[in-house]
């Protein structure tokens, strides 16, 4: 993806000691006449516009499904995907090995106990 590019700044126009003498003195600035024309183009380039958003993904049914894996031991379980805290992940695995069995083994036990415990 490019970088989106950057605003350009012009120079600024020389200030107008009229209106500086107006401004100090407290006078209107309607009374003041500017003594140089009006930048025609802005001092900033504008940012570009906000690109659209992609269209939503439509995954094919075949996608929809869950995988069944059969292991070696002759379970058959789901396939899923779970996101963790990188701690969380970290002390998960490492109390994997302590025990000798897979993570797999771990969070079936966690989530079937808050499931029990939490009327599911």
């Amino acid at each position: 993806m490019p970088k989106p590019p950057k605003a350009v700044l012009a120079p600024r126009p020389a200030p107008d000691q009229a209106a500086i003498e107006a401004f100090i003195s407290g006078k209107p600035v309607a009374e003041t006449a500017p003594s140089a024309p009006a930048a025609a183009t802005p001092r900033v380039a504008p940012p570009p516009p906000p690109a659209a958003p992609p269209p939503p993904i439509a995954l094919a049914p075949a996608a929809q499904k869950r995988t069944v894996i059969r292991r070696k031991d002759g379970r058959e379980l789901y396939r899923t995907t779970i996101y963790l805290e990188p701690e969380l992940a970290q002390r998960t695995g490492i109390f994997a090995v302590k025990q000798g069995v897979d993570q797999t083994e771990i969070i079936k036990a966690a989530l079937s106990e808050y499931l029990a415990r939490n009327g599911g």
